[in-house]
């Protein structure tokens, strides 16, 4: 199987969706299949491309497809069964805005997601699935003191957490 090169929108490439750092540092091949390859379509399709359409200001993706060795990897510690092992997640950041002004952002601007995470006030996660209906919850990821992840819904009193 070849790796998806070129365009998936006027806005995201391949290049951006399936780089990782860690996969070149450590030789790790981070190929979709075909199934993943469309989930990641569908991602940009109705989800990141709108997204982008409507801040009007570029969207960096910090980290798109992982394949399951690199999502297992010590260097990235994603959760096993992670949206970003299926080809539906992104973790994003927009540089003229902080985590929260985005996070806010995603969850008023109408656009169609299955869950939006401010993760530790750093970036943001959004996921996008067509498994199932997509759920628009939004959530806090916190580093307690003990280094354990803590979730909290989003809600209009716990915002700026």
């Amino acid at each position: 199987m070849l790796t998806p090169t070129g365009q998936i929108t006027k806005n995201f490439s391949w290049h951006e969706i399936l780089h990782s750092d860690t996969a070149v540092k450590y030789g790790i091949v981070n190929q979709p299949n075909s199934k993943q390859i469309d989930n990641v379509i569908a991602l940009c399709v109705n989800m990141l491309q709108p997204l982008r359409d409507k801040l009007g200001n570029p969207i960096r993706v910090t980290s798109g497809f992982r394949c399951p060795e690199l999502n297992a990897h010590k260097d990235i510690g994603g959760a096993p069964g992670s949206q970003h092992t299926r080809g539906e997640a992104v973790d994003i950041k927009v540089d003229s805005m902080t985590t929260q002004e985005l996070f806010e952002f995603v969850i008023s601007s109408g656009i169609v997601f299955d869950q939006a995470i401010q993760e530790y006030n750093d970036w943001v996660h959004l996921s996008y699935t067509t498994r199932r209906p997509n759920r628009q919850k939004a959530i806090y990821a916190i580093r307690t003191k003990s280094g354990r992840v803590r979730y909290t819904s989003f809600s209009k009193n716990n915002k700026n957490k």
